[in-house]
Formats: structure tokens, C-alpha cells, sequence
């Protein structure tokens, strides 16, 4: 194997310090043998895969409110409404995953997601024609995104660290699964229909 591959993402598996050491000092792999780790990590995998895509299932307006107003509640730093979206290209939803070199995991979030994209869009339109609501909430919404996603990039992130950056960013809405999931499907809208990831 080579040093790339055993530092690819998916090849990781995320231990405790003390699991960490112990598989580590196991250097010929009689107590924990690559077949041992692979199970465990696949295991864990669908136990997560279940719980987030549980987590998709359950959620509806409320959540999606709940997250709109957190993103909403951010406050843009000035001259941010000039931001040149010129410089994105919008290219299709399977384009962007691959030219990103999105993980297995990143792709089921992606669809999951996605599942979730009527809701999205109706709660965005419902809530736009509210008189208390800027009739620009999208575009707000977009900036918003946009604004943390440039912030990520001008770090050197990119691809799939770039994409976990942004789900872990509309993650800290709320530590409920149902509210987190809702704030996924909120930025794979953006994903799907504007030109984030797409530059």
C-alpha cells in the first residue's frame, strides 16, 4: 500500500488515543488484523449511515426553520452582498462529486439529502412569501453559504475536506440529528442548484 493510499480518507479509521495506541502497537496484526479493523469500521459505517438517514426521514418544516433562522441569525461581514458569484460555473450535481473527489460518506449525505429537496424548496418558497421574511431569503441564504465556503477555500481546503468542513459548519445549528439533517439539506440545495462547488 502506498503512503497515499493508506492516507486516503477512505482508508481512516478514527480510534480513541488509547484504542489507537493499542492497534498500533500491534505491528504484525495478530490481535488487530486489517480484516478485524475493516468489519468494525464497516459496522460502525451502517450503524451512522442508519441513524443519519433516520435522521433525513424525520425531518419537515420545523427543523428546516430551525436552521434557516441560525444561518439567518449570522451575521455577514460588510461588503459581502458584493460577492462576485460571477466566478462560480454551475455544473451538474454528479459532475461536482466527482471533480471534488467526494468520499463514499460524503456521497450518502449528498443523497440523503437530495431525498429531502422538495421539502427544502417548498419550505424556502413558503417561507419567502411571509411579510416578516425578505422576500430574498434565498439569495441571503446563498450568501451565507457562499461567504463560509470562500472562507474554507481561502484556507486551502478543497474537495472532500472542503465538503466536510461546510457539513460540520451548518451542523453546529443543533446537536439533535433531525435539525443537523435538515441543515444538510439546506447547503445540498445550494449544492445541487447553485454553483457552490462548482469553481
Amino acid at each position: 500500500m502506498t503512503n497515499q493510499q493508506r492516507s486516503d480518507i477512505n482508508n481512516l479509521v478514527f480510534l480513541c488515543a488509547n484504542c489507537h495506541d493499542k492497534v498500533d502497537a500491534d505491528k504484525d496484526g495478530k490481535i488487530y488484523s486489517v480484516e478485524l479493523l475493516t468489519r468494525w469500521k464497516k459496522e460502525h459505517e451502517e450503524k451512522i449511515r442508519q441513524l443519519i438517514s433516520d435522521g433525513f426521514i424525520t425531518l419537515d418544516f420545523p427543523e428546516l426553520k430551525e436552521a434557516v433562522h441560525w444561518l439567518l441569525a449570522r451575521s455577514l461581514p460588510i461588503g459581502i452582498t458584493d460577492l462576485n458569484v460571477e466566478q462560480f460555473r454551475l455544473i451538474a450535481i454528479q459532475n461536482k462529486i466527482q471533480k471534488n473527489k467526494l468520499s463514499d460518506h460524503s456521497k450518502f449525505l449528498i443523497v440523503q439529502a437530495c431525498s429531502r429537496q422538495t421539502s427544502v424548496e417548498q419550505f424556502i418558497q413558503e417561507w419567502s412569501k411571509n411579510d416578516w421574511v425578505s422576500p430574498t431569503l434565498p439569495e441571503r441564504l446563498k450568501l451565507e453559504i457562499l461567504h463560509n465556503y470562500c472562507l474554507f477555500q481561502r484556507q486551502g481546503q478543497s474537495g472532500e475536506i472542503l465538503f466536510t468542513s461546510m457539513c460540520d459548519f451548518v451542523k453546529r445549528v443543533s446537536s439533535e440529528l433531525p435539525v443537523q439533517c435538515a441543515a444538510i439539506s439546506i447547503l445540498v440545495y445550494f449544492f445541487e442548484k447553485c454553483d457552490i462547488f462548482s469553481d
